[in-house]
């Protein structure tokens, strides 16, 4: 069984501390990758709705960051733990919205969810996306980042435009990208709507038509 690194032990020990960098820490080192994982192991909820897994993964981050003893660095990984984690909230996440929307349901390829699913999906033997449908989604995210770069110097517009272009409504993504998560709530939400103002005039002006 694969025990947690020694970086992963030094931060899980800051974040017991309740160290006050450790959070951005944590999102910078963790947060994009454990989007892309919980992104492509459940690419149907993704299509259906881009926002969702982000906004589920940050607040895995967060339970985390309150509760950390939930993670046992001597059983996994803290990359596998945060992934696994967030599944388990997506899983929560979706069969709510799933219950609330199957009155209104009118999309065919409408994602099912049931525990028989989720069960055999643990145990391996579901695979949610496809090599192909997995390659188109790394082809498409390429095209769209080399085309931001085009516009955008520093790697962190190049993250903004494209939790903006995901239509990212949550205030904890942007702060994690822009490393302001020590700052006071207020203070997040107005460097956060700064940039995302200065990010979408570009974006208005040079992109503007553009498909991906």
């Amino acid at each position: 069984m694969a025990q947690a690194t020694p970086d992963e032990i030094e931060l899980h020990k800051l974040i017991r501390l309740g160290d006050d960098l450790a959070f951005a820490k944590l999102c910078d080192t963790y947060l994009e990758p454990t989007i892309k994982k919980v992104r492509n192991f459940n690419w149907q909820i993704y299509l259906s709705d881009s926002s969702l897994i982000s906004e589920v993964v940050i607040d895995s981050f967060y339970g985390y960051f309150y509760n950390p003893e939930k993670f046992n660095p001597e059983k996994q990984t803290l990359e596998k733990f945060l992934v696994m984690d967030a599944e388990g909230d997506l899983k929560n996440a979706w069969s709510k919205r799933a219950k609330h929307q199957q009155k209104f349901k009118s999309i065919d390829n409408e994602v099912e969810f049931n525990e028989q699913y989720w069960n055999s999906k643990k145990e391996g033997n579901v695979s949610v996306d496809t090599p192909t449908q997995i390659m188109i989604d790394n082809e498409a995210e390429k095209i769209l980042n080399a085309e931001l770069e085009k516009h955008f110097d520093s790697d962190k517009d190049v993250e903004m435009a494209n939790l903006i272009l995901a239509k990212e409504r949550g205030t904890d993504a942007y702060a994690c990208v822009l490393e302001i998560t020590h700052l006071s709530f207020e203070e997040q939400q107005q460097e956060v709507k700064r940039n995302k103002d200065r990010i979408k005039k570009v974006l208005d002006r040079k992109m503007k038509g553009k498909q991906f």
